[in-house]
């Protein structure tokens, strides 16, 4: 995120706001996403607290003062919700959250109070209409994704990857930029290291069903670059199911 483009543009009224972290070869990303909706702008997730002064800026810029009109955080890990009280500070917005997490204290995860949604529910959210899948792969029981009708998106909380430093502000749209591999088995190993339990068959199938189930035409990660197209995001799946696999063989002795 730069103070000269504070967001990419994404099709179906879709902001990106690209915040990442620097590391020795390779950058990760922690993005929130800002919907149009025409009653309200709607952040999705919150981001971490090293960038909150610029999403506070990125977001007045597109939106003007008065914020967002709505939030939707997948799960309770900070780079979700670190922002989330910050936020409601300065602007009066509604709370949409994991249905398991409201019966958590709200204040001490650093938040006010929250509507639950409950997973493969749906609800119009600022005029956007929005589903809650299970999620085939989550770091917590209370995950949820979040899928965007009207953009026909699919913001993930927990599925990404790393990214080179000159591709911070990437969105893969070509066979050519498609993620590797090797930046998924990475970010896998060192985020989510019980991928080497996974059964790389069954968490294939799960992503098939969630194509079938969901018209795909944008896959947006928290951690990651978005990728546009479903032919795309079939071909970002199979790389993950070649990742999962992988990581299982080698922690085989």
């Amino acid at each position: 995120m730069t103070d000269n483009t504070p967001a990419v543009n994404l099709p179906g009224g879709i902001r990106w706001l690209d915040t990442c972290y620097p590391m020795e070869q390779r950058h990760h990303h922690i993005s929130p996403y800002l919907l149009d909706g025409p009653e309200g702008p709607v952040l999705v997730e919150a981001g971490s607290l090293e960038h909150q002064n610029a999403l506070i800026e990125c977001i007045e810029a597109l939106v003007g003062p008065e914020g967002i009109d709505a939030a939707i955080l997948s799960h309770y890990d900070l780079p979700h919700v670190a922002n989330a009280r910050k936020f409601y500070e300065i602007w009066d917005y509604d709370l949409y959250t994991s249905f398991s997490g409201t019966s958590a204290n709200p204040e001490t995860l650093g938040m006010g109070p929250s509507t639950g949604c409950m997973h493969d529910e749906t609800r119009k959210i600022c005029g956007r209409t929005i589903t809650f899948p299970w999620p085939p792969l989550v770091d917590a029981a209370h995950t949820m994704w979040i899928y965007d009708h009207e953009a026909k998106a699919m913001f993930t909380g927990d599925m990404g990857h790393y990214h080179a430093s000159d591709a911070c502000r990437s969105v893969i749209d070509d066979p050519a930029d498609m993620v590797s591999v090797d930046d998924i088995r990475s970010y896998n190993e060192d985020a989510l290291p019980f991928t080497k339990y996974l059964d790389p068959a069954k968490m294939g199938d799960a992503l098939v069903e969630l194509r079938e189930q969901y018209d795909l035409e944008i896959w947006a990660p928290v951690h990651g670059n978005p990728i546009i197209g479903s032919s795309l995001i079939e071909s970002y799946h199979e790389r993950y199911v070649e990742a999962i696999t992988l990581t299982r063989d080698a922690a085989i002795p």
